[in-house]
Protein backbone atom coordinates (compact mmCIF):
# COMPACT_ATOMS: atom_id res chain seq x y z
CA UNK A 1 0.00 0.00 0.00
CA UNK A 2 2.71 1.93 0.72
CA UNK A 3 4.70 1.73 -2.08
CA UNK A 4 1.13 2.51 -4.47
CA UNK A 5 0.82 5.81 -2.33
CA UNK A 6 4.50 6.92 -3.01
CA UNK A 7 4.17 5.73 -6.76
CA UNK A 8 0.90 7.79 -6.81
CA UNK A 9 2.81 10.55 -5.45
CA UNK A 10 5.58 10.73 -7.36
CA UNK A 11 3.38 10.36 -10.49
CA UNK A 12 1.57 13.52 -9.11
CA UNK A 13 4.41 15.59 -8.44
CA UNK A 14 6.08 14.85 -11.95
CA UNK A 15 2.83 16.20 -13.45
CA UNK A 16 2.51 19.02 -11.85
CA UNK A 17 6.14 19.70 -12.50
CA UNK A 18 5.41 19.24 -16.34
CA UNK A 19 2.86 21.82 -15.82
CA UNK A 20 4.62 25.09 -13.81
CA UNK A 21 7.93 24.14 -15.65
CA UNK A 22 6.50 24.49 -19.12
CA UNK A 23 9.13 25.55 -21.56
CA UNK A 24 8.34 28.62 -23.17
CA UNK A 25 8.17 28.70 -27.18
CA UNK A 26 6.90 30.69 -29.67
CA UNK A 27 4.95 28.99 -32.33
CA UNK A 28 4.44 30.26 -35.57
CA UNK A 29 0.47 30.54 -36.75
CA UNK A 30 -1.35 31.80 -39.60
CA UNK A 31 -4.59 33.25 -39.96
CA UNK A 32 -6.64 32.49 -43.00
CA UNK A 33 -5.95 35.76 -44.60
CA UNK A 34 -2.34 34.54 -44.51
CA UNK A 35 -1.26 36.81 -41.54
CA UNK A 36 2.08 35.71 -39.87
CA UNK A 37 1.88 35.66 -35.90
CA UNK A 38 3.82 33.57 -32.76
CA UNK A 39 2.12 32.36 -30.09
CA UNK A 40 2.85 30.59 -27.09
CA UNK A 41 -0.06 29.17 -24.83
CA UNK A 42 -0.82 27.18 -22.02
CA UNK A 43 -2.24 23.92 -23.63
CA UNK A 44 -4.50 22.56 -20.97
CA UNK A 45 -5.91 26.02 -20.27
CA UNK A 46 -8.86 27.35 -22.52
CA UNK A 47 -9.26 30.93 -20.94
CA UNK A 48 -6.48 32.51 -20.12
CA UNK A 49 -6.03 36.30 -21.15
CA UNK A 50 -3.64 37.08 -24.19
CA UNK A 51 -0.68 39.90 -24.39
CA UNK A 52 0.33 40.83 -27.82
CA UNK A 53 3.38 42.37 -28.03
CA UNK A 54 4.11 44.98 -30.58
CA UNK A 55 7.67 46.23 -31.38
CA UNK A 56 9.17 49.21 -32.70
CA UNK A 57 9.96 51.28 -35.91
CA UNK A 58 12.31 48.95 -38.21
CA UNK A 59 12.37 46.29 -35.48
CA UNK A 60 10.70 42.75 -35.56
CA UNK A 61 8.74 40.07 -33.49
CA UNK A 62 12.38 38.68 -32.17
CA UNK A 63 12.70 41.60 -30.06
CA UNK A 64 9.72 40.93 -27.83
CA UNK A 65 11.13 37.43 -27.38
CA UNK A 66 12.14 38.14 -23.25
CA UNK A 67 9.01 40.36 -22.41
CA UNK A 68 6.59 37.75 -23.91
CA UNK A 69 8.12 34.95 -22.52
CA UNK A 70 7.43 37.13 -18.92
CA UNK A 71 4.32 37.52 -19.14
CA UNK A 72 3.86 33.97 -20.32
CA UNK A 73 5.10 32.25 -17.07
CA UNK A 74 2.28 34.56 -15.43
CA UNK A 75 0.28 32.74 -17.33
CA UNK A 76 -0.78 35.01 -20.24
CA UNK A 77 -1.16 33.59 -23.90
CA UNK A 78 1.35 35.49 -25.67
CA UNK A 79 1.61 36.57 -28.95
CA UNK A 80 3.98 38.45 -30.69
CA UNK A 81 4.09 39.41 -34.96
CA UNK A 82 6.19 41.83 -37.24
CA UNK A 83 4.29 45.16 -37.88
CA UNK A 84 3.19 46.10 -41.21
CA UNK A 85 6.54 47.15 -43.04
CA UNK A 86 8.81 44.84 -41.15
CA UNK A 87 7.94 41.26 -42.71
CA UNK A 88 11.23 41.37 -44.30
CA UNK A 89 9.04 40.54 -47.52
CA UNK A 90 9.53 42.72 -51.31
CA UNK A 91 6.02 45.51 -51.09
CA UNK A 92 4.81 46.43 -54.25
CA UNK A 93 5.45 49.99 -52.95
CA UNK A 94 7.35 52.27 -50.43
CA UNK A 95 5.36 51.79 -47.28
CA UNK A 96 4.63 55.59 -44.84
CA UNK A 97 4.04 55.63 -40.64
CA UNK A 98 0.23 55.59 -41.95
CA UNK A 99 -0.04 52.40 -43.59
CA UNK A 100 2.27 51.08 -41.09
CA UNK A 101 0.39 51.69 -38.10
CA UNK A 102 -3.41 50.97 -39.93
CA UNK A 103 -2.45 48.23 -41.40
CA UNK A 104 -0.71 46.44 -38.24
CA UNK A 105 -4.20 47.46 -36.52
CA UNK A 106 -5.91 44.98 -39.20
CA UNK A 107 -3.18 42.77 -38.27
CA UNK A 108 -4.41 42.82 -34.55
CA UNK A 109 -7.83 42.18 -35.64
CA UNK A 110 -6.75 39.25 -38.05
CA UNK A 111 -4.97 37.17 -34.69
CA UNK A 112 -7.87 38.00 -32.58
CA UNK A 113 -9.81 35.88 -35.11
CA UNK A 114 -7.27 33.41 -35.73
CA UNK A 115 -6.93 33.20 -31.68
CA UNK A 116 -11.23 32.94 -31.86
CA UNK A 117 -11.47 29.99 -34.36
CA UNK A 118 -8.16 28.04 -32.06
CA UNK A 119 -10.34 28.14 -28.67
CA UNK A 120 -7.76 28.16 -26.76
CA UNK A 121 -7.48 31.42 -24.85
CA UNK A 122 -9.99 34.55 -24.32
CA UNK A 123 -8.93 36.60 -26.82
CA UNK A 124 -12.06 39.40 -25.83
CA UNK A 125 -9.42 39.85 -22.90
CA UNK A 126 -6.59 41.27 -24.21
CA UNK A 127 -3.75 43.36 -23.61
CA UNK A 128 -1.52 45.60 -26.04
CA UNK A 129 2.14 46.13 -25.28
CA UNK A 130 3.96 48.08 -27.49
CA UNK A 131 7.42 50.34 -27.73
CA UNK A 132 7.39 53.55 -29.53
CA UNK A 133 5.49 52.61 -33.11
CA UNK A 134 4.26 50.03 -31.25
CA UNK A 135 2.36 52.15 -28.73
CA UNK A 136 1.18 54.14 -31.53
CA UNK A 137 -0.52 51.12 -33.10
CA UNK A 138 -2.06 50.16 -29.55
CA UNK A 139 -3.44 53.87 -28.99
CA UNK A 140 -4.56 53.76 -33.06
CA UNK A 141 -6.48 50.09 -32.31
CA UNK A 142 -7.93 51.47 -29.13
CA UNK A 143 -9.08 54.38 -30.56
CA UNK A 144 -10.24 53.03 -34.07
CA UNK A 145 -9.97 49.56 -34.22
CA UNK A 146 -13.17 47.31 -33.75
CA UNK A 147 -12.04 45.34 -31.19
CA UNK A 148 -10.91 47.28 -28.03
CA UNK A 149 -8.24 45.89 -25.88
CA UNK A 150 -9.08 45.79 -22.41
CA UNK A 151 -5.79 47.57 -21.04
CA UNK A 152 -2.68 49.45 -22.71
CA UNK A 153 1.21 49.19 -21.87
CA UNK A 154 2.97 51.51 -23.72
CA UNK A 155 6.52 52.69 -23.74
CA UNK A 156 8.55 55.90 -25.55
CA UNK A 157 4.74 56.75 -27.20
CA UNK A 158 1.96 58.90 -26.85
CA UNK A 159 -1.03 58.88 -28.86
CA UNK A 160 -1.06 62.53 -30.56
CA UNK A 161 -0.24 61.76 -33.94
CA UNK A 162 -0.16 65.67 -35.42
CA UNK A 163 2.77 66.26 -32.35
CA UNK A 164 4.41 63.25 -33.14
CA UNK A 165 5.01 63.71 -37.02
CA UNK A 166 5.68 67.47 -36.78
CA UNK A 167 8.33 66.61 -34.68
CA UNK A 168 9.76 63.66 -36.30
CA UNK A 169 9.40 64.38 -40.09
CA UNK A 170 12.23 66.01 -41.14
CA UNK A 171 14.68 64.33 -38.24
CA UNK A 172 13.51 60.49 -38.75
CA UNK A 173 13.65 58.11 -41.70
CA UNK A 174 9.47 57.42 -41.25
CA UNK A 175 9.11 55.34 -44.90
CA UNK A 176 10.08 51.77 -46.03
CA UNK A 177 11.42 52.16 -49.41
CA UNK A 178 10.43 49.11 -51.19
CA UNK A 179 13.36 48.76 -53.50
CA UNK A 180 16.06 49.38 -50.86
CA UNK A 181 14.59 47.79 -48.27
CA UNK A 182 15.22 50.15 -45.44
CA UNK A 183 14.01 53.27 -44.13
CA UNK A 184 14.37 56.34 -45.78
CA UNK A 185 13.52 60.24 -45.29
CA UNK A 186 10.00 60.76 -46.57
CA UNK A 187 9.21 64.03 -49.40
CA UNK A 188 7.53 66.98 -48.90
CA UNK A 189 4.54 65.57 -50.61
CA UNK A 190 4.61 62.47 -48.32
CA UNK A 191 4.79 64.67 -45.44
CA UNK A 192 1.67 66.84 -46.11
CA UNK A 193 0.25 63.44 -46.59
CA UNK A 194 1.25 61.98 -43.58
CA UNK A 195 0.05 64.99 -41.56
CA UNK A 196 -3.49 64.88 -43.25
CA UNK A 197 -3.96 61.34 -42.43
CA UNK A 198 -2.85 62.30 -38.45
CA UNK A 199 -5.01 64.98 -38.59
CA UNK A 200 -8.03 62.65 -39.42
CA UNK A 201 -7.04 59.32 -37.52
CA UNK A 202 -5.59 61.11 -34.07
CA UNK A 203 -6.09 59.07 -31.24
CA UNK A 204 -5.39 62.19 -29.10
CA UNK A 205 -8.72 63.34 -30.28
CA UNK A 206 -10.80 60.49 -29.22
CA UNK A 207 -9.95 60.93 -25.52
CA UNK A 208 -13.67 59.18 -24.50
CA UNK A 209 -12.87 56.30 -26.27
CA UNK A 210 -9.36 56.04 -24.57
CA UNK A 211 -10.25 56.74 -20.65
CA UNK A 212 -12.30 53.51 -21.18
CA UNK A 213 -9.58 51.79 -21.03
CA UNK A 214 -6.51 51.57 -18.27
CA UNK A 215 -3.46 52.92 -19.44
CA UNK A 216 0.08 53.05 -17.92
CA UNK A 217 2.83 54.75 -20.20
CA UNK A 218 6.64 55.23 -18.97
CA UNK A 219 8.26 58.17 -21.04
CA UNK A 220 11.65 59.00 -20.86
CA UNK A 221 11.74 63.28 -19.98
CA UNK A 222 14.31 64.13 -22.93
CA UNK A 223 12.42 62.23 -25.42
CA UNK A 224 12.38 64.63 -28.93
CA UNK A 225 10.61 61.90 -30.64
CA UNK A 226 7.90 61.43 -27.94
CA UNK A 227 7.41 64.43 -26.08
CA UNK A 228 7.00 63.91 -21.98
CA UNK A 229 4.52 66.98 -22.27
CA UNK A 230 2.38 65.30 -24.51
CA UNK A 231 1.90 62.79 -22.33
CA UNK A 232 1.37 64.63 -19.00
CA UNK A 233 -1.25 66.84 -21.35
CA UNK A 234 -2.70 63.39 -22.54
CA UNK A 235 -2.67 61.96 -18.78
CA UNK A 236 -4.45 65.52 -17.72
CA UNK A 237 -7.06 64.68 -20.35
CA UNK A 238 -7.63 61.40 -19.40
CA UNK A 239 -8.06 62.04 -15.86
CA UNK A 240 -10.86 64.96 -16.52
CA UNK A 241 -12.90 62.06 -18.75
CA UNK A 242 -13.11 59.90 -15.90
CA UNK A 243 -10.45 57.61 -17.09
CA UNK A 244 -7.34 55.43 -15.42
CA UNK A 245 -3.76 56.24 -16.25
CA UNK A 246 -0.77 56.08 -15.09
CA UNK A 247 2.30 57.97 -16.11
CA UNK A 248 6.04 57.29 -15.22
CA UNK A 249 8.44 59.46 -16.47
CA UNK A 250 12.36 58.31 -16.24
CA UNK A 251 14.41 60.84 -15.40
CA UNK A 252 16.80 62.06 -18.55
CA UNK A 253 15.29 59.18 -20.27
CA UNK A 254 15.38 59.74 -24.84
CA UNK A 255 13.85 57.79 -27.52
CA UNK A 256 16.79 55.86 -27.83
CA UNK A 257 17.68 55.47 -23.99
CA UNK A 258 14.77 55.13 -21.76
CA UNK A 259 16.26 54.63 -18.85
CA UNK A 260 16.01 52.41 -15.81
CA UNK A 261 12.57 51.99 -14.81
CA UNK A 262 11.44 49.67 -11.39
CA UNK A 263 7.80 48.59 -11.05
CA UNK A 264 8.87 47.57 -7.76
CA UNK A 265 9.96 50.21 -6.17
CA UNK A 266 7.04 52.11 -7.23
CA UNK A 267 3.18 51.54 -6.02
CA UNK A 268 0.61 50.99 -8.61
CA UNK A 269 -2.58 51.10 -7.04
CA UNK A 270 -4.46 49.33 -9.49
CA UNK A 271 -6.97 46.41 -8.91
CA UNK A 272 -9.12 45.82 -11.95
CA UNK A 273 -9.88 42.55 -13.48
CA UNK A 274 -10.05 41.67 -17.00
CA UNK A 275 -13.44 40.15 -16.44
CA UNK A 276 -14.99 43.72 -15.51
CA UNK A 277 -12.95 46.64 -16.33
CA UNK A 278 -9.64 44.97 -14.00
CA UNK A 279 -6.40 43.53 -15.22
CA UNK A 280 -4.78 41.07 -13.21
CA UNK A 281 -2.16 42.80 -10.90
CA UNK A 282 0.15 40.59 -12.42
CA UNK A 283 0.73 42.41 -15.38
CA UNK A 284 1.74 45.10 -13.83
CA UNK A 285 4.37 43.52 -11.66
CA UNK A 286 5.59 42.19 -14.54
CA UNK A 287 6.26 45.36 -16.57
CA UNK A 288 9.42 46.09 -14.66
CA UNK A 289 11.06 42.78 -15.51
CA UNK A 290 9.54 42.62 -19.19
CA UNK A 291 11.46 45.95 -19.83
CA UNK A 292 14.71 45.30 -18.14
CA UNK A 293 14.96 42.04 -20.28
CA UNK A 294 13.50 42.33 -23.09
CA UNK A 295 16.30 41.63 -25.63
CA UNK A 296 15.51 45.04 -27.84
CA UNK A 297 15.43 47.31 -24.84
CA UNK A 298 18.30 45.98 -22.54
CA UNK A 299 20.95 47.86 -23.78
CA UNK A 300 18.47 51.36 -23.45
CA UNK A 301 18.31 50.93 -19.67
CA UNK A 302 21.96 50.03 -18.90
CA UNK A 303 22.74 54.29 -17.86
CA UNK A 304 20.25 55.12 -16.42
CA UNK A 305 19.35 54.02 -12.51
CA UNK A 306 17.32 56.81 -11.75
CA UNK A 307 13.56 55.49 -10.64
CA UNK A 308 11.14 56.60 -12.83
CA UNK A 309 8.29 59.12 -11.32
CA UNK A 310 5.02 58.21 -11.38
CA UNK A 311 2.48 61.16 -12.21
Amino acid sequence: MKRVLLVFLTAIFFLLSGCTMREFRLVQRKTEDGCVYYVADWKWKKDEPVVILCHGLGGSHVDMESAAEYFYRKGYLVVTFDLYGSEGVRYGSDILIDEMVEKSAEKIESILDGLRQAKNCDPSRYILYGYSLGGMTAFYQAAFGETKPSMIISMASVPDFEEILKSSLEKKRLKYDAEKWRLVYTTGQENRRMLQWAAQKNPANRIQQLAQIPIVMINGTEDESMPIQSAEEFKKQVERAGGRIWLYENQGGTHQDLGDYHTEDSSVPLKVSLNSNKVRSSAFSSISFALRTSSSYRPLFSNLSSLGKCR
